[in-house]
């Protein structure tokens, strides 16, 4: 049986994809981020969050994505998208 994981999404990730919403990077991070609904395990090919045992974080169009599972939920909650320094 396929997992699909609700996701969840902080308040600083909407309004930073929505001050983005006419770049096309937007569209790739939210692709990105919704493509982990239908994974298996989402932390596959992602790394552990510096100074963090249960966030996980990955790359995308020159961003940093953050999120943590809730297993009991079946969720994942995007903790923040951030630019690569």
């Amino acid at each position: 049986m396929k997992i699909i994981w609700t996701l969840r999404y902080d308040r600083e990730v909407v309004s930073y994809l929505y001050s983005m919403r006419n770049s096309p990077i937007a569209s790739e991070l939210r692709e990105a981020i919704q493509s982990l609904q239908f994974k298996d395990d989402p932390t596959e090919g992602c790394r552990l969050a510096v100074g963090w045992d249960d966030r996980y974080e990955f790359e995308q169009s020159g961003h940093w994505i953050g999120f943590e599972l809730v297993v009991m939920d079946k969720g994942i909650r995007v903790l923040y998208v951030t630019t690569i320094s």
